[in-house]
């Protein structure tokens, strides 16, 4: 799970901090969080040595445009191909 808060956040900030956790079932030598607005890739976080349900916090910064965003963030496990295991959903709307 990651814990943005599913659902929709207004504000009249053109830019927003992030801030949540990131908590896998199992353990994993590496996990990334890809950060994707608008359909771009605006930011990748590196976990490393991530122990069963060991809660991780993360922030990043995103744009808020005029009109409003879809903020996704996917959990990717490292392996040989890739392998999404994660996956949140947060709608930004500028008011």
């Amino acid at each position: 799970d990651i814990a943005a808060g599913r659902g929709e956040v207004a504000t009249r900030a053109d830019r927003l901090l992030l801030d949540g956790t990131l908590t896998y079932p199992a353990a994993a030598e590496y996990l990334v969080l890809r950060v994707v607005v608008g359909g771009e890739l605006v930011d990748q976080l590196l976990f490393r040595d991530v122990r069963q349900d060991e809660e991780r916090t993360f922030e990043t910064s995103v744009a808020n445009p005029e009109g409003g965003s879809r903020v996704i963030f996917e959990v990717l496990k490292s392996s040989s191909p890739s392998v999404r295991v994660g996956y949140e959903e947060l709608r930004l709307r500028r008011e």
